[in-house]
């Protein structure tokens, strides 16, 4: 093959090198990559999520009306677990930011000298299983309320006792919540909003920073209560 002779030969030799400006160049860009990724990735597990779930619920309805009509349950169940394990991934799927944060962190943690990637492998590690555990608890619970609803016209005992592992997993995280203190920055949020009082503290006894109101003119009408 005949080459131009104007070409410039130098520019064979010259080694081919990707655009630097496709990749990301600081953490604050490949954090926003990932931000975008995580969304992305989370919306599809809503969608998954709820999609396996009402087909979780439509299979056991079958199961259930198979067995009023025959008298027995005959099917094998591997699309009950299969529905299940789909859940599971679409949930984590759904709380991937979770992750993605802490990961988003750990990029800006690898930067200290010495100790920052051990720092990072544990945190993402920490994430992961936190990650693994939540969405194991949420799919668990929601598929629980669905064999709930639809055995307890077949099999009593089974539907009550799944709606009544569901309803005490829910007190339970109700009352974790209740008795958590409220956050710094829940705080502050209600401080700008004028629900409480700038001067006030919070965590008095008898203090509420839900139920402390302000005055007309911003003085705080939470009274401590007299000892």
């Amino acid at each position: 093959m005949d080459y131009d002779e104007d070409y410039d030969e130098a520019e064979l030799e010259q080694p081919m090198v990707e655009d630097a400006g496709d990749e990301p160049e600081t953490d604050m860009e490949k954090a926003a990559e990932k931000s975008k990724f995580a969304c992305a990735i989370s919306c599809l597990g809503g969608i998954g999520f709820w999609a396996s779930l009402g087909f979780l619920a439509y299979n056991e309805k079958r199961y259930v009306d198979q067995e009023v009509k025959l008298g027995a349950d005959l099917h094998s169940h591997w699309l009950r677990w299969a529905m299940f394990f789909l859940n599971l991934i679409c949930t984590t799927m759904f709380l991937y930011p979770l992750y993605s944060a802490i990961d988003i962190m750990g990029d800006f943690i690898d930067d200290i000298p010495m100790v920052g990637d051990c720092i990072e492998d544990m945190m993402e590690s920490a994430g992961a299983a936190l990650l693994g555990g939540l969405a194991c608890a949420i799919s668990c619970g929601c598929s629980l309320l669905v064999f709930g609803i639809v055995w307890i016209a077949v099999h009593p005992t089974v539907g009550y006792v799944c709606l009544g592992l569901f309803v005490l997993a829910m007190i339970g995280i109700c009352v974790a919540r209740s008795r958590a203190p409220p956050s710094d920055k829940r705080i502050a949020r209600q401080q700008e909003k004028g629900l409480i009082a700038k001067d006030v503290d919070v965590d008095a006894p008898g203090a509420d920073a839900e139920s402390v109101e302000v005055d007309e003119n911003g003085d705080p009408m939470y009274q401590p209560p007299a000892e």
